[in-house]
C-alpha cells in the first residue's frame, strides 16, 4: 500500500471529524441591573438577564436563556463579561461571554452596545460534550415592549 493510502486509512479509522454547525438567534429580556458607584465617574454593575432565545438558524432550538454578568467603567474604560445558560431541565449548555469592543457611536440612553465573543463551557443531556464559539452584539432596549435584545452567532458541535 502506498504511504498516501495508508494516511487516508488511518485518518478514517481515527473516527468522524465534525466541523461544527453554524447557528444564530436572538435573546430578548428585561435586565435586572444593580449599580455601585463608590467614586465619581467610575463604578461596577451586575445584571441578571432572563428571557427567551429565538433561533434564526442552526441546531439550537428556541427556549429559555438566563445570563448573569458584570462590568466596570470609568471615563476611558468599559468592560463586561459573564455567563449564559441556554435550555431547561436536563438539556442545558453554558457559555462564557466577554465584551471585546464597545460601540461608542451607538451611545443612547440605554448605554453602549457591547460587541463580544463567547465560548461554550459545558453542557448536560443532549448538549453533553458540546463545543463552540462565536460573537454577540448587545443591542439594548430595541425589542418590542422595551425589552433588550442580544444577537448571537457562531459555530457549535453537538456530539
Amino acid at each position: 500500500m502506498k504511504p498516501a493510502s495508508l494516511a487516508v486509512l488511518f485518518a478514517l479509522a481515527a473516527g468522524p471529524v465534525s466541523a461544527g454547525e453554524l447557528f444564530s438567534g436572538t435573546h430578548t429580556y428585561r435586565p435586572d441591573y444593580e449599580q455601585w458607584n463608590p467614586v465619581p465617574a467610575a463604578g461596577w454593575w451586575t445584571a441578571t438577564m432572563v428571557g427567551e432565545y429565538e433561533a434564526v438558524s442552526g441546531p439550537i432550538p428556541a427556549g429559555r436563556i438566563e445570563c448573569r454578568g458584570g462590568g466596570y467603567w470609568n471615563k476611558s474604560i468599559r468592560e463586561a463579561n459573564g455567563v449564559c445558560v441556554f435550555g431547561e431541565a436536563s438539556d442545558t449548555w453554558m457559555l462564557r461571554y466577554r465584551a471585546t469592543e464597545i460601540d461608542r457611536a451607538s451611545r443612547t440612553t440605554a448605554g453602549y452596545m457591547p460587541i463580544g465573543e463567547w465560548t461554550v463551557l459545558a453542557g448536560t443531556g443532549r448538549y453533553n460534550g458540546m463545543t463552540g464559539s462565536g460573537t454577540y452584539l448587545a443591542e439594548g432596549a430595541v425589542a418590542e415592549g422595551g425589552k433588550y435584545r442580544t444577537r448571537w452567532e457562531g459555530e457549535v458541535t453537538i456530539p
